[in-house]
């Protein structure tokens, strides 16, 4: 029996750009960091509630070097959270960083593939010039 095996489905690196998605048990994990400019880290774990439904805890949190990209960022963010009526988004933030905690009936599954995609295109972005903050 193996445990605590952590599966790297996708890493992206290059220069100064990095996204890597891993899954381990009930966790998917992504990683995605501009050097010197932004991160995003986001891990989403699988959940059964007190009736036995499944659903995701999903913490992240952003980060940006920019002090006034961060607020704009931050205030988006709770402007989000703000139509989501049954609570299940907050976002605080503090200096540069932004965290944001929901709750979400999606899967692991789903957050794994939407992660993987979401690597490829940003690292396609950084590739062509496209990735900005």
């Amino acid at each position: 029996m193996t445990f605590g095996l952590v599966a790297c489905e996708t890493t992206e690196s290059t220069g100064d750009f990095s996204c890597d998605v891993t899954r381990s048990g009930s966790t998917v994990i992504l990683d995605e960091r501009l050097s010197g400019s932004a991160s995003y880290i986001s891990k989403v774990t699988a959940q059964v509630d007190d009736y036995g439904y499944d659903y995701v805890s999903v913490e992240t949190e952003l980060w940006y070097a920019n002090s006034a990209y961060a607020s704009e960022e931050c205030s988006e963010q709770k402007d989000n959270a703000r139509g989501w009526k049954d609570g299940s988004v907050d976002v605080t933030c503090s200096g540069n960083y932004i965290n944001i905690y929901e709750y979400d009936e999606g899967s692991l599954d789903d957050y794994e593939r939407d992660f993987n995609r979401q690597c490829e295109e940003a690292y396609r972005r950084y590739e062509s010039g496209d990735l900005q903050l």
